[in-house]
This record gives C-alpha cells, structure tokens and sequence, in this order.
C-alpha cells in the first residue's frame, strides 16, 4: 500500500496554518509566486553548482521556478488532509525517478530545504519566526519522496528496460513474427 514504511505524520492545525501564513506573506512581498521561485531556484542553482550537480537544473530557469512554486502550493493546499498529502509527494516522488538517483537526492534534501527556508527567511525578515514549523514539514517531504524512490525506482527502471527490449523486437520483426506478437501481449 502506498502508506507503507513512510513517515509519520505529526503537523498540527497550528502548523498548517504557519505554513500557510509564512507562505502567502512571502509570495506577496517577494511580489508573486514567480518571483519568491526565481529566488529559490537562483539559490538552489548555486549550491549545486557548488557540488557539481548544476546538471540537475536542465529546464529554464522561470519554469522551473514556477515548477518548485507549484509543488509547493500543491503540498500546502492539501497540508491538513494526511491521504491526500501522501498522494502529492507520492507523485512528486514519483516524477523524480525521472530526474534523479534517490542515492544522489537523498543527502540534497536538507539542502533544497534549507535554500527554501533562508529564501523565504530573507523575504520575511523579522516576521519569519517559524523555522522549526518549515523544518519539520521538509522533513517529512523529504522522508516520504525519498521512500517513495527506494521504493519504486528499480521497478520502474526495469520496467523501462523491458520496454525498450521489447521496442526493438518490434523494430526486428516488423513483419509480425515473435516481436509484434510479444509487444502486443506485453
């Protein structure tokens, strides 16, 4: 099930609504959601460059902001439902196989999350006075899309190789022989 081994859900009302709060006052001053991303992202950019992972950034710079800022107010949307929090970073887990090995992304976790914590901190100034409620809340993210990736990205990787092998049977045998026969039973 998708609940299995992942983390425990602790944040109170209390949190969700820090969260909220400290998120929408740091859109506005940053003057939008684009904006409060671009920083993000310039952040997270420059302390990969900083460990030779800039590759990992392959998208252009605005969309990938809009891409954190997106995810992010998917996450706080749903914070106080549990359920429906899981099947956000399942899926978020999920697009990640795509990007990135789970060995290589584990230990950035508390990177991500700290770029986004002192981007927000910078914009808020003396008004953000809830780390530890961001903290925690990365730290479940990160726990639930890290176990998400352990476990299903070998699945995944292989069903990926299958389907390629498969692909060039039907490449081989475009007459109808053992490769269209296998691909389409597949």
């Amino acid at each position: 099930s998708l609940h299995d081994a992942l983390p425990i859900y602790n944040l109170s009302a209390h949190e969700h609504e820090v969260l909220r709060r400290q998120m929408a006052t740091s859109v506005k001053l940053a003057g939008g959601m684009l904006n409060l991303g671009v920083g993000i992202r310039k952040k997270l950019a420059l302390e990969l460059g900083k460990a030779g992972l800039d590759y990992l950034f392959t998208m252009p710079p605005k969309v990938l902001a809009f891409m954190f800022m997106r995810s992010i107010d998917s996450m706080l949307t749903v914070v106080e439902r549990p359920d429906d929090l899981a099947e956000q970073l399942y899926n978020l887990g999920m697009r990640h196989i795509n990007y990135v090995d789970v060995e290589i992304l584990a230990p950035l976790t508390g990177l991500f999350a700290g770029c986004i914590n002192s981007t927000m901190a910078g914009v808020l100034e003396e008004e953000f006075l809830d780390e530890a409620t961001w903290v925690k809340f990365w730290a479940y993210v990160a726990a639930h899309i890290i176990t998400t990736l352990r476990k299903y990205a070998k699945m995944v990787q292989s069903l990926r190789e299958t389907w390629d092998e498969v692909s060039k049977l039907q490449t081989e045998d475009d007459a109808g022989g053992f490769g269209d026969g296998f691909y389409f039973n597949v």
